[in-house]
């Protein structure tokens, strides 16, 4: 397993809170990203260009078709905690780092691991890891619930 990305974001808004429905003056209907994610969206690319990536594995993921192993572990104080879902920071955070910032489609995610934990921090947070994974791999989870890096396995 080869790691493309490892990011710290902002915690994502909702995925109930992605989009917004309004009518212009004929009464057509038009969605519309919100404001919140479009926000978000900002301040994650800027994390996004500060954190580690291997840019030329991503531009060779970008040529080939092997799976992605994708881990996201949301940090959040105790009352984000017991109001947020796990699932609902997904789409958002998925959406925007790997079809966006990566240009690499979220169909090939093959593996996908999301925990969501409580931090003493006043600040939430996302862990996010994305791997290219080998279709002979198995994806082997470490205790922390982070992919082992490939040193640290056991033969």
């Amino acid at each position: 397993m080869r790691r493309l990305l490892v990011a710290f974001l902002p915690l994502p808004p909702s995925a109930n809170r992605r989009h917004g429905v309004t009518t212009d003056a004929r009464g057509v209907a038009r969605v519309y990203t919100t404001q919140a994610v479009r926000r978000w969206q900002q301040e994650a690319t800027l994390c996004l260009n500060l954190c580690w990536q291997d840019v030329p594995a991503i531009h060779a993921c970008r040529a080939n078709t092997q799976s992605l192993f994708v881990t996201l572990t949301a940090y959040m104080t105790a009352r984000q905690f017991a109001r947020r879902d796990a699932d609902n920071l997904l789409k958002v955070t998925l959406d925007t780092v790997l079809n966006e910032y990566l240009a690499l489609d979220d169909v090939r995610i093959t593996d996908l691991h999301t925990a969501k934990r409580i931090t003493e921090a006043t600040e939430a947070y996302v862990y996010l890891c994305v791997c290219e994974k080998n279709a002979r791999e198995d994806c082997d989870l470490g205790a922390t619930g982070e992919p082992d890096r490939p040193e640290e396995r056991s033969a």
